[in-house]
């Protein structure tokens, strides 16, 4: 044959085919040239298999291809880059055709005679090409996060699959950019081992949940698993107050609410006699300790020993853990201090022949509280009869077993004023140290040391002109608990509020008028203040008992009167008319028919009645603090409602009315 004649070869391989043309033409492989026609194919079982087909021919030699592209005109072929399983086959051009070229296509790396190509890049038959296709590990990537308390450790798996690739063949081409696909999807593989590991390497050692590690070795959507957890200490109980004379009484039933009067009076009147063990304390119990995920111990907090205090009518024996009553009477228990309140008792009813009524303990009325009659007690006021024209005061709760008409009552009032009082101290606490210091600095100024008033009249004229300029709102400020504190003394026989309030009393004087002049010193001044601060220390743990206990006010029925309480007031009869109720707590009107109307209520809790005004639309007003609720089964129109900062203005009746304070 001629060089430019081309022959068709077949065999099972491109390889055989070309081996083939080799020896049929009697050349070397790089004497042909070489267009593979088919690839070959495989079949199913011997049925479809076709045999791979090349066009060969022998390249001409450059004398003859000038001859030949002078005589015919014709253009020198390119040269060609083909991919066959994975080889790399270069055809050269001829003559003046160009050289081929080859670039690296995603996860495809060419290495061209040892050296990595990015580009693309002109090749040769004689080049040594190797074509790889990347290869993608699989990844997995631990997210640990513990709790604050480091009693917990919780752990999510991210896994990143691997990928294999292969090369694609491709036919001859000029330029050729080498591609791969994707063969196969491999998943990261993790053992129970590596993840135990892990914990360990991160210190985690206590509380191992293994099932949950196995979980996220064998599902990819586990998420987030709890994989430690420690032991949390078992907390100490404190010791505490038992109040041994009480003995436990059932809460009333709703359908019994009528009789809840009688049975709040009845726990109200408890009593004990003289020698009778009123209170003991239980002991403390230690808590258990615990273990933190790091394998650390955690200790509970020690329990809080109580050491009971006598008040009035009260022995505490010389361990501090029982208290008798000296006296009859009824007990308290405010903390640690145990108290027993004498009880006047009056078998009739109060009215002009009696007079009125003031009494340090609690007072109870057999029979009812008549015109122009008053009642005014440190403890508890009960009446079983009725209340009419007549005023009630009371440190303790107030109980009218029927109506109150025309009255005014108040009861609690002193945990308002132990408040303002606790105001007033915590003040001091904070301004007294200032004054003391201030008064240092000016004493330390030149112009002042070398002042002869200071010297002839002493230090305290330091003190008289920062009370008058800078400090010029602390005597006013103690001159406002100055009359708190009397109410207090008057009150309740405390030991420590009578006590303080003689500190109180000598501070006011030293600090007001020309009582500064009397300070020689100022080291005078701050032995003084230290001692008041003292004695304010103790007199504080009486003063926030008293501030704490809340007082309620119960009746059955409410006409024209005024009612002021620290806690809950409670209504179980008809309801209130044309009347003002302030509490501290709840207000609730729930007898037959409950209504609440005309006046006004202002309640530091919720408002909870069954009727809120009047079909005649009479003006009700009720104020709640943010967040509290107003409810009632029926509302008319009349009624305006303050809850917080919103107003609702009731235009017309509604039932199953709910309501809550805005911020």
């Amino acid at each position: 044959m001629t060089k430019q004649e081309k022959i068709l070869v077949e065999g099972k391989t491109v390889e055989e085919a070309v081996a083939k043309a080799q020896q049929q033409l009697g050349c070397t492989r790089d004497a042909l040239e070489i267009e593979v026609i088919r690839q070959p194919k495989r079949g199913f079982l011997g049925l479809g298999e076709s045999p791979a087909v090349i066009q060969v021919s022998v390249k001409a030699t450059s004398e003859e291809t000038g001859e030949n592209s002078a005589a015919s005109g014709e253009v020198s072929p390119d040269g060609t880059v083909q991919i066959v399983n994975g080889q790399v086959i270069v055809q050269d051009p001829v003559g003046d055709g160009l050289a081929p070229v080859i670039a690296p296509g995603p996860n495809v790396q060419i290495i061209v005679n040892g050296e990595i190509i990015e580009k693309p890049t002109e090749v040769s038959s004689g080049d040594d090409i190797v074509v790889l296709a990347e290869q993608v590990e699989p990844e997995w990537e631990p997210e640990l996060r513990v709790s604050e308390d480091d009693l917990q450790a919780f752990l999510t798996i991210h896994r990143t699959k691997g990928k294999v690739y292969e090369i694609q063949d491709s036919p001859p081409r000029r330029e050729l950019m080498v591609k791969a696909r994707l063969v196969e999807d491999l998943d990261p593989v993790i053992t129970l081992a590596e993840l135990k590991n892990l914990l360990s390497s991160r210190n985690i050692v206590s509380g191992i949940h293994e099932e949950n590690l196995l979980r996220l070795v064998n599902d990819e959507q586990a998420g987030e698993l709890l994989v430690a957890e420690g032991e949390r200490p078992m907390p100490s109980r404190d010791a505490y107050v038992k109040a041994v004379y009480l003995e436990e009484e059932e809460e009333p039933a709703e359908e019994e609410e009528e009789k809840f009067v009688q049975r709040v009076a009845r726990h109200a009147v408890a009593s004990v006699e003289a020698g009778q063990l009123i209170a003991e304390v239980v002991p403390p119990v230690e808590g258990k300790s615990g273990l933190d995920i790091y394998g650390r111990i955690l200790k509970p907090k020690p329990p809080k020993e109580i050491t009971l205090v006598a008040g009035n009518g009260v022995e505490v024996d010389e361990s501090g853990r029982r208290a008798y009553a000296l006296i009859s009477g009824r007990p308290e228990i405010r903390g640690a201090r145990v108290t027993v309140h004498p009880s006047y008792v009056l078998t009739g009813d109060v009215d002009a022949k009696v007079g009125k009524v003031v009494f340090k303990g609690d007072v109870q009325v057999m029979g009812s509280l008549q015109d122009e009659m008053s009642i005014e007690a440190t403890g508890q006021v009960i009446i079983n009869g009725y209340a009419a024209n007549a005023t009630i005061v009371a440190g303790g709760n107030v109980i009218v077993h029927k109506n109150i008409v025309g009255c005014t009552v108040r009861a609690g009032g002193l945990s308002t004023v132990a408040g303002k009082v606790m105001n007033v101290i915590s003040d001091l606490k904070d301004e007294l140290p200032k004054l003391l210091v201030a008064a240092g600095q000016l004493l330390m100024h030149p112009s002042f040391a070398q002042n002869r008033d200071v010297a002839r009249v002493g230090e305290g004229i330091i003190l008289k002109m920062l009370l008058g300029k800078k400090f010029a709102h602390l005597p006013q400020r103690l001159e406002e608990g100055r009359a708190d504190l009397e109410q207090l003394v008057k009150n309740i026989e405390y030991a420590e509020v009578r006590i303080f309030a003689e500190e109180y009393e000598e501070l006011c004087q030293k600090l007001s008028g020309s009582g500064p002049l009397g300070i020689k010193r100022l080291q005078m001044a701050d032995t003084m203040f230290a001692s008041f601060l003292e004695k304010a220390e103790q007199a504080m743990v009486l003063l926030e008992d008293i501030a704490a206990a809340k007082a309620d006010l119960v009746t059955g029925y409410v006409q024209n009167s005024h009612l002021e309480c620290s806690g809950d007031v409670r209504i179980t009869g008809k309801g209130s008319y044309s009347a003002n109720i302030f509490a501290g707590g709840d207000v609730i009107i729930q007898g037959s028919p409950g209504t609440f109307r005309g006046g006004e209520i202002a309640a530091g809790g919720n408002v909870i009645v069954r009727e809120l005004g009047s079909p005649a639309e009479v003006v009700t007003e009720v104020r709640i603090k943010p967040g509290k609720r107003v409810k009632a089964d029926r509302v008319f129109p009349g009624v305006v409602i303050y809850a917080g900062t919103r107003v609702e203005r009731i235009t017309h009746e509604q039932k199953m009315f709910s309501l809550v304070g805005k911020q």
